[in-house]
């Protein structure tokens, strides 16, 4: 077995335990939310929780994009890259669940998504902006 097959094989399984724990935190939520606990506490414990899930992979995300960047040439932009995907995305994160923490319930949603979604778009654009300052050269 390959070091990259093996490194598949602990992602994916890493996923399916991920998805096994929100499923089972849904359910048990949904079971003590009429009697023990609000609607609203049970939103926000979720999207706390959603929040952790995308911290845990965008600490992940340096780690495992090195091959895929590696065609840029230089080094410290790859390493530039990592750092700030990985960074950008566990703040992003980190947002969402706090979001999730303190916003009214009517917007949390719309905040907490909106503030993920600009991590995003930052990553994105600070690729993009690689990509054509080495294609230039």
């Amino acid at each position: 077995m390959t070091v990259e097959s093996q490194s598949s094989r602990a992602a994916i399984m890493r996923g399916l335990i991920i998805a096994a724990l929100l499923i089972v935190a849904s359910v048990v939520l949904q079971l003590l939310s009429p009697s023990y606990m609000s609607r609203e506490i049970e939103l926000r414990i979720f999207g706390v929780l959603t929040g952790g899930v995308v911290l845990v992979y965008a600490n992940l995300v340096p780690k495992t994009i090195t091959r895929r960047i590696g065609a840029c040439g230089d080094p410290m932009v790859e390493q530039s890259i990592r750092r700030f995907t990985g960074w950008s995305l566990v703040l992003g994160g980190v947002a969402y669940a706090i979001v999730w923490m303190i916003a009214p319930l009517q917007y949390a949603t719309a905040f907490a998504v909106g503030v993920l979604g600009v991590s995003v778009l930052l990553v994105v654009t600070r690729i993009a902006m690689v990509a054509a300052r080495g294609s230039r050269t």
